[in-house]
């Protein structure tokens, strides 16, 4: 896990890791938004998937896309209208 300082001054907390013969990148969220010991836990979250042979990058993907898939159907947005 590291913090990512960009040019514009924001910082991003980060995990490299390796998943299928590849190294690759998940993002934490971003300082101060997301804490240090958020960003741990998060962290632990992951390598644990890693652990099972899962890509954290994948669940957090799949998570996203059903969170907007059940917010943005009409139906749903009508219903809470």
């Amino acid at each position: 896990m590291f913090i990512l300082i960009k040019s514009n001054g924001s910082k991003l907390w980060r995990m490299k890791y390796k998943f299928a013969k590849k190294h690759q990148e998940l993002a934490l969220g971003k300082h101060p938004s997301v804490s240090l010991a958020d960003a741990r836990k998060a962290t632990e979250e992951a390598r644990a998937l890693l652990i099972h042979g899962i890509n954290p990058a994948e669940v957090k993907r799949e998570r996203k896309l059903a969170s907007a898939k059940e917010s943005t159907l009409f139906y749903d947005v009508a219903l809470k209208w």
